[in-house]
């Protein structure tokens, strides 16, 4: 056997310290040419039936066990396109109508702000100089962003989190932060940029025996909970009381909703090469989104 050349023989031995169950299900055999064409894990993927995690980890461990010769002659592996083990990601800057799309490899650092900026993205003045970090953390195998202390915020587009106290949702249009009182049962979502939307409230969320889940959503919608924000379904959130833990929200809506970064904090925004958007406007997206400056441009018919 060749150093630089996959063997079913060492992928099932790989698949099989990583998990039983799933070498298992392994095809009784792949060919040599399926192997030599692999790229990256979504092709592992494809030929085997593992999952995307099982991928990811059976991926990386070929790339350890092989040497530099196999990393050289298979794309996405050598110095000058990293590995899924080591890493990219394509950034996909969006500002009103324009666009524009960038690389960061796990072997950089990458500062984006309107004073390092070395990719010329058009950043507007709702970016501060040093925003935000993007950098592979190779314990994770992940990308994370950090907000560096930004004055007007770095937002993470979810479909579900923890409400915490003093933590930042953008529901719509509006920003609110998460207040919450334990012994009342009473979660409330106080609006912070009334600026946006002159009417937005603060929404008082009581919980008690007989209701432990309350729905929000726009003003044509069934909800409990309806707002008058254009930006909002009619279903547009779940919140879930739970006992002795922190309430969940989760999205009912394609849109998700936004939560503002802790500044200092590293969150990962993605786990293979994959895409991101950054912007500051309301760019219709598909994708993993980080919103800069946390404003939000409302487009009048």
């Amino acid at each position: 056997m060749e150093s630089d050349q996959v063997t079913y023989e060492m992928l099932r031995s790989i698949v099989e310290e990583e998990d039983s169950v799933q070498a298992a299900n392994l095809p009784s055999s792949i060919s040599e040419e399926k192997l030599s064409n692999l790229k990256n894990a979504t092709d592992l993927r494809s030929i085997t039936n593992l999952s995307e995690e099982m991928s990811i980890r059976v991926w990386n461990k070929l790339n350890e066990r092989l040497d530099k010769t196999f990393r050289s002659n298979h794309r996405g592996l050598g110095s000058t396109e990293p590995s899924l083990a080591l890493g990219k990601i394509n950034i996909t800057y969006v500002s009103g109508h324009s666009a524009r799309t960038f690389t960061i490899h796990s072997t950089e650092t990458e500062m984006i702000g309107r004073k390092s900026n070395r990719f010329g993205i058009p950043l507007d003045k709702t970016v501060s100089s040093k925003h935000i970090t993007i950098c592979w953390y190779s314990k994770e195998r992940s990308f994370v962003i950090k907000d560096e202390g930004s004055l007007n915020g770095t937002y993470l587009k979810s479909s579900k989190t923890e409400l915490t106290p003093g933590k930042l949702i953008e529901l719509g249009n509006v920003i609110y932060q998460v207040e919450i009182d334990s012994a009342s049962k009473t979660l409330t979502l106080k609006a912070k940029n009334k600026k946006v939307i002159d009417s937005a409230q603060d929404l008082p969320i009581m919980f008690d025996s007989s209701r432990s889940s309350v729905t929000i959503g726009g003003i044509d919608g069934n909800c409990i909970y309806k707002i008058n924000d254009p930006g909002l379904d009619s279903e547009h959130v779940r919140i879930d009381w739970i006992e002795k833990n922190s309430p969940i929200m989760t999205s009912l809506s394609d849109k998700q909703f936004w939560i503002r970064l802790q500044p200092g904090v590293e969150i990962p925004i993605s786990v293979v090469p994959t895409s991101c958007l950054l912007y500051t406007s309301d760019a219709a997206d598909d994708l993993l989104c980080v919103d800069l400056g946390g404003r939000r441009i409302i487009k009048k018919k």
